[in-house]
């Protein structure tokens, strides 16, 4: 972490010293924000999801801060919270074709007991960078932070007693590669290596090693095909069984643009992985093929099927799945989509943990631009699994529709409808819930300096949950003359889960902050 946050002092103290430059070509701004936050809840604080993380008293901000140099570099840089647990920080640098880099902070806590006594606190960090020193090469790498620690609290239906769980790990990886370009063609190397470390049960500690190459190119004489192709190597290790999976993968596709629009897609993908404990080798084989056709900005249609088989010599399962996606536009202003795919996997010889497997997805949506009625869109969406062996099956389907409308004279206004229906069963037990969630918010347009909104939800969930949720959110701001806003936020959360009666929570939320954009 202090790799981490010394990268944001660097870009922070480039970012000062870019405000202090003379030259009258380099300019920039952002808003400055420094609010109070006041939290009122009582009842159980493991049931609201939204107010988990949710840190007071006084919250520093820099906002949407933009910085460009005369000579063509910017800095970028979004600080919420900076003085609370719960910060969210961003600062990037870029300059077109020739550089990017950017690093993100973040904070996240998850209350597990009504008391707030058992909780877990998530620490997350990143970076990016990419170096073009040509127009023919690009240089790139990465890195990932992760430190989680704290207790959980996992409750048991049978026996109804709950057990303290506690965490304390780090997960980091980091990436470097290089990427060549020539003509229509183009070569991608990559090493990435990842460590999980956990300080409280040691035995899990693991870490993982990939190398991938890939190529892209053109056909010569014949540019409407197009090859690719790569080979992955990944290498991971359990060190307190001393465990190895060695996993080498090769892949190929193509895809061919034909007359009339028409297009044609294939890839192979073939991956042997070696457990060096019990030296079993499992072979994964895929075979995808699909045909595609566009008839210019009206519609296109695209067709494909797809062939999975997992060996290991005693366990032999084969898969055939098969997909659909189609889009239409009318005058640009009703646009239908629709997609669906299927996927039956068999067991050939030998067994599995789950047996055969049935798999049905499918979403059909419809957006429609009513002028000054605003915009409306419908959506509906379902999956179903089904393991014969096992006697399970998994049904979900929803249905939602929203309206928006947005006018500079009036302001805006969105209107969401949800349905959402799930079930399961198997062979001792089922389960079913309905849910209806409606959400809704209203921004009139500033009068005067002084703006209001307000926002709402109400989720309520039936059948074998009965759960009812409200929250309630309502906001106002007043811009004065010389830049500064005044900016009151006040959101109301009540739960209540009818089941069981220490399963309530009620809150309230209220964020006074005083702003000011400046320029340099």
């Amino acid at each position: 972490m202090h790799t981490v946050r010394h990268g944001f002092c660097t870009l922070l103290a480039a970012i000062a010293l870019c405000a202090a430059h003379p030259a009258a070509a380099d300019e920039g701004g952002g808003r400055f924000k420094i609010g109070y936050v006041y939290i009122d809840q009582e009842g159980n604080l493991s049931v609201n999801q939204e107010s988990f993380n949710i840190d007071d008293p006084l919250a520093i901000s820099l906002e949407d801060f933009k910085y460009f140099m005369d000579n063509g570099v910017m800095f970028n840089a979004d600080l919420r919270r900076i003085s609370l647990n719960n910060r969210n920080l961003a600062v990037s640098s870029s300059k077109a074709d020739l550089f990017s880099v950017s690093l993100r902070d973040n904070r996240y806590r998850r209350v597990y007991d009504s008391a707030e006594t058992y909780f877990t606190e998530r620490e997350s960090a990143g970076g990016t960078m990419t170096i073009s020193p040509s127009r023919y090469l690009k240089l790139f790498g990465g890195f990932d932070y992760t430190d989680k620690h704290g207790d959980d609290l996992v409750v048991f239906e049978q026996p109804s007693d709950a057990a303290v769980v506690r965490s304390d790990y780090t997960n980091q990886s980091y990436s470097i590669g290089a990427q060549g370009f020539y003509k229509q063609s183009s070569l991608r190397l990559e090493y990435r290596a990842s460590e999980f470390d956990d300080r409280v049960n040691k035995p899990s500690d693991r870490d993982a090693n990939v190398f991938r190459a890939s190529a892209t190119a053109a056909i010569p004489g014949f540019e409407r095909a197009v090859l690719s192709g790569g080979y992955d190597y990944r290498l991971d290790k359990l060190y307190a069984y001393r465990s190895e999976l060695k996993t080498n993968q090769g892949w190929a596709a193509t895809r061919i643009h034909l007359p009339l629009q028409f297009s044609a897609d294939y890839r192979f993908v073939f991956a042997r992985t070696l457990h060096e404990g019990n030296g079993i080798e499992t072979d994964n084989v895929l075979n995808t093929v699909a045909v595609g056709k566009t008839w210019n900005r009206r519609g296109g249609l695209r067709i494909g099927y797809e062939n999975r088989i997992a060996d290991d010599l005693a366990d032999r399962s084969e898969s055939n799945g098969f997909l659909f996606n189609g889009w239409y536009s009318h005058a640009n202003r009703v646009f239908l989509r629709a997609l669906a795919s299927t996927r039956d996997k068999d067991i050939v010889t030998g067994s599995t943990l789950i047996g055969d497997e049935d798999y049905i997805r499918y979403r059909v949506s419809v957006t429609a631009d009513g002028g000054m009625l605003g915009d409306v869109s419908v959506q509906y969406q379902g999956r179903r699994k089904e393991n014969k062996d096992i006697g399970s099956t998994v049904d979900y389907r929803s249905i939602s529709t929203t309206w928006r409308l947005d006018t500079k004279k009036l302001g805006s206004l969105a209107v969401t409808y949800a349905y959402y229906l799930g079930e399961y069963e198997n062979r001792s037990t089922n389960f079913e819930f309905s849910d209806n969630m409606v959400t809704g918010t209203i921004t009139p347009a500033p009068y005067r300096g002084v703006g209001v909104r307000a926002g709402g939800t109400y989720y309520r969930s039936r059948r074998d949950l009965d759960i009812e949720k409200i929250a309630l959110n309502l906001g106002a701001t007043y811009s004065f003359r010389n830049g500064y806003y005044f900016d009151a936020d006040y959101t109301a959360y009540n739960y209540d889960d009818f089941l069981a009666i220490d399963r309530f929570y009620t809150g309230n939320i209220l964020e006074v902050s005083l702003a000011r954009d400046f320029s340099l």
